[in-house]
């Protein structure tokens, strides 16, 4: 993770006071512990409910990198002036608490977004890796939808099928333990082709999910980059 960018502290932590958004506006443990490297899940113990702490994980880091923090130079190589910066889509999550009950999944998750300055050559390595293992990520995904649907057909087609039964179910597992095998390989590619920083901060609980924006640098502004995203 890059330099941390944290307020000063207030000389007196307050939960009366919250921002907009129903949160502590700066709770120095806290920044004290994703400044650390910490997931999500080690917010929770300062506040009451996860979802909170997973909130409020995702704010901080949005801070952190927002337009106002961009460095002046690339994130990746280290190039001075860089003239383009991309925005990244994350998603942060915290499994619940014993006593916290969850509607349909048992983990709290947030979205959020970070921008930094980028190269246009590092930009570029980086989108041409990401595009070499495209059509795999496709294949795979088309294959395991055919394998749910063919699942779906043999349930169907149960008391009509005059073939061997055992060998079309043996059949369609091995293949569906192939294809998601084979689905976890390439995410598992897709991630080794991220640059360092992505990487960085990647873990467990924070996970990238997209490259929303691409913007260039002109005379100090930011222009959207046509036909990304």
């Amino acid at each position: 993770m890059s330099e941390p960018n944290i307020p000063e502290a207030k000389a007196v932590l307050s939960y009366a006071t919250p921002d907009a958004d129903g949160l502590p506006e700066f709770v120095p443990e806290a920044e004290a512990l994703i400044d650390a490297g910490k997931r999500p899940k080690a917010l929770r113990k300062l506040f009451k409910k996860t979802r909170d702490a997973v909130r409020y994980f995702a704010k901080s880091m949005t801070r952190r990198f927002d337009q106002s923090h961009l460095t002046k130079t690339c994130v990746s190589c280290g190039a001075p002036d860089p003239t383009m910066v991309v925005q990244l889509q994350w998603t942060a999550r915290a499994p619940l608490k014993n006593l916290e009950i969850g509607i349909s999944d048992n983990a709290a998750a947030f979205p959020f977004t970070t921008m930094h300055s980028i190269c246009p050559t590092c930009m570029h390595d980086w989108t041409r890796r990401l595009f070499r293992y495209n059509w795999l990520r496709r294949a795979f995904g088309y294959s395991l939808f055919g394998c749910l649907a063919a699942w779906f057909l043999v349930s169907r087609l149960d008391r009509t099928i005059k073939v061997n039964r055992p060998i079309i179910p043996i059949a369609l597992i091995s293949i569906t333990v192939f294809v998601a095998l084979g689905n976890l390989l390439v995410r598992w590619l897709v991630q080794l082709q991220y640059p360092g920083f992505v990487r960085k901060m990647m873990n467990k609980d924070v996970r990238l999910t997209g490259v929303p924006s691409l913007f260039t640098r002109e005379q100090g502004r930011l222009r959207a980059v046509s036909g990304w995203g």
